[in-house]
């Protein structure tokens, strides 16, 4: 009775062959090597919930951006307004000088 040990493949190395089966099909892979349905759908659902994490991270990435620019744009209207204040104040007491 012969033991197999357990081959271990990196993330690298699984998102490869899930490439290579998506480029050539997914028996010929799998025989290639060596590797079952079961392990291969595996890690085709691992690698689908991590793009789905990945999404969920770019839309509040996204969301947040969008929160920024609002802010931002509020912020430059309050600078504004406030320079054109100082602008104001400073005319008039160029006129109360030269008056």
């Amino acid at each position: 009775m012969s033991t197999l040990s357990r081959r271990k493949f990196s993330q690298d190395e699984k998102y490869a062959i899930l490439e290579e089966a998506n480029l050539r099909g997914i028996t010929v892979v799998l025989r290639e090597h060596k590797l079952s349905y079961s392990v291969f759908s595996r890690w085709k659902e691992q690698f689908r919930s991590d793009d789905k994490n990945d999404q969920k991270s770019r839309y509040k990435i996204l969301q947040e951006m969008k929160n920024l620019v609002t802010e931002n744009e509020r912020l430059k209207k309050i600078i504004a307004n406030q320079a054109l204040q100082i602008q104001i104040q400073t005319e008039k007491l160029k006129n109360k000088q030269v008056m």
